[in-house]
């Protein structure tokens, strides 16, 4: 579920580096529609206690790239999505979150793991 939720976000996100995930083939880029939805995995990550876990600062740190680059409507936007979309997801936590990274990409895993 997890994976899910940060590859969507990442997918809607314009970026300018060249690096979008699959799924950004077939979305549209939608800046609110990803602030909105990174707004909300903070929002996950902070009641399940998993704020200051790497995947952590990487959404708030997309959040913050967002906030500074998007128009005001697109902030209104965001807000908008944020009401009437994304408050019916009751996200209390965010399962397998500490495997990923802000775009919703499987970690490495230490080699040690790989025989068990």
């Amino acid at each position: 579920m997890a994976r899910s939720y940060c590859g969507l976000a990442a997918g809607y996100m314009t970026s300018n580096d060249g690096s979008r995930p699959l799924i950004a083939q077939v979305l549209k880029p939608d800046g609110a529609r990803s602030l909105a939805l990174y707004r909300h995995i903070d929002a996950a990550l902070m009641r399940a206690g998993n704020s200051q876990e790497r995947v952590g600062r990487e959404v708030r740190d997309r959040i913050e790239s967002l906030e500074l680059t998007l128009s005001r409507e697109q902030l209104v936007g965001a807000d908008a999505i944020t009401r009437t979309e994304l408050n019916r997801w009751n996200t209390s936590t965010i399962p397998g979150v500490h495997a990923l990274d802000g775009r919703g990409r499987q970690r490495d895993i230490d080699r040690v793991w790989c025989g068990r």
